[in-house]
């Protein structure tokens, strides 16, 4: 029986510190959100202060998997086809090379690692997968933390913010079929799943999500749609919805995130905002540190010796010069000036809490070990940190430019 004292000690400290610290005007302005919360987990976990007693971990991580299958229904709710029409062939070279380029640039890291980093590859990773898992955490560019650097740094609604969160679009739905293949080509219980039988199911699950829940919801939720928005009964009815969508995922061998996602994706658009209104503040400021801190509690910094030193410079390389030429020498190609190119291959290399994400499936899949996981997360607070300062740094330099907002 946990200790109710510390527990909820403890979800002060989870949840009011690093929003405390985050408001601080300075650091506000230069790291994001996620940063500081992850953050917060590595100095309370055993890289630093280790005060976390062990029989609240598995509370924890209950909260964080309910917080992170919420963001991925949040993330699939903001997912709109229509969003990707009528972007032109800039946007499709940017889409697309800045999820290639990293993804290669990953998969020859990985594949280099797997023998020259001893202890980086999990029990189920062989050198393939394992690079192939490299590539993916390579190729992530984390959407909401992406949209909110963009708000402040004044460049949505301007063309460089409507190419990057287009792009980013893109690159997390290639990211998720990445993962599922990932997933579907796992053994468990010595047993391989074929990796045709898991994506025949994952078609059907699909299949039968769009084709055969989304109009029932949509009825449902018509019959529970008030004047002013949404009664209890329709918000009962989404969270099932997404419970039932992660769980169906998760049974078949992919990962309650996956279903999620898709649970989000299907929902109706006209429903969409009130639905983001309802849920997304509470699951991004109250129970997103959960899934935050959880992630941070798992890194150890002591492990880091000089082999895992060059994997984490080679990987934060790769992560960062590939999302930043691979966005801006197609962009560049296609017309946009030099700085607007560059800074939407700053805005595209932010990591983020979608980066963690993925690297907390692939450890606990087996396919990374907590060693990787670590170098891996410290790779994604750097990128994610610079990704503003860069933005900065570029628009400073860039003088008047039609994308780029001027701050007196």
């Amino acid at each position: 029986m946990i200790d109710s004292g510390a527990f909820l000690l403890l979800a002060l400290t989870i949840v009011a510190a690093p929003y405390a610290i985050w408001r601080l005007p300075l650091v506000q302005r230069l790291v994001p959100l996620a940063v500081i919360q992850i953050g917060t987990g590595i100095v309370l976990g055993p890289s630093l202060l280790g005060v976390v007693p062990p029989d609240l971990t598995p509370a924890l991580s209950g909260i964080g998997l309910l917080a992170v299958t919420l963001f991925a229904f949040l993330t699939g709710v903001h997912f709109d086809p229509a969003d990707l029409k009528g972007q032109g062939r800039c946007f499709v070279a940017v889409s697309l090379s800045s999820a290639c380029l990293p993804a290669l640039l990953g998969a020859a890291v990985g594949w280099w690692a797997f023998d020259a980093v001893p202890d980086l590859a999990g029990p189920q990773g062989g050198q393939p997968i394992f690079a192939a898992a490299i590539a993916a955490a390579i190729a992530v560019t984390a959407l909401p933390v992406l949209a909110a650097i963009m708000k402040e740094t004044g460049l949505d609604g301007t063309r460089i913010g409507r190419l990057a969160l287009g792009a980013a679009v893109v690159n997390d739905l290639l990211l998720w079929v990445m993962v599922a293949m990932l997933l579907a080509g796992l053994r468990q219980d010595g047993r391989p799943l074929t990796g045709l039988a898991v994506l025949v199911g994952g078609l059907v699950w699909l299949s039968f999500m769009v084709w055969g829940v989304k109009p029932a919801v949509l009825k449902l939720l018509h019959r529970s749609w008030g004047e002013s928005g949404p009664r209890d009964t329709a918000l009962v009815l989404v969270a099932g919805l997404l419970f039932g969508s992660a769980a169906l995922s998760d049974a078949l061998g992919l990962h309650a995130v996956i279903g999620g996602f898709v649970a989000g994706a299907i929902l109706p658009r006209r429903v969409a905002a009130a639905i983001v209104t309802r849920f997304e503040p509470f699951a991004a400021l109250v129970l997103m540190p959960f899934f935050f801190v959880t992630a941070g509690l798992k890194v150890d910094l002591g492990g880091l010796g000089a082999g895992l030193g060059l994997f984490l410079a080679l990987v934060t390389a790769a992560a960062g010069l590939g999302k930043i030429l691979g966005a801006a020498l197609p962009a560049r190609c296609a017309g946009l000036p030099t700085a607007d190119a560059v800074c939407l291959g700053a805005l595209m290399q932010c990591k983020g809490l979608m980066e963690v994400v993925v690297l907390t499936i692939l450890t606990e899949a087996g396919i990374l070990s907590p060693a990787a996981f670590t170098t891996m997360v410290v790779m994604a607070l750097l990128t994610t940190a610079a990704t503003k300062p860069l933005v900065g740094l570029v628009t400073k330099m860039a003088g008047p430019s039609p994308a780029i907002p001027q701050k007196d």
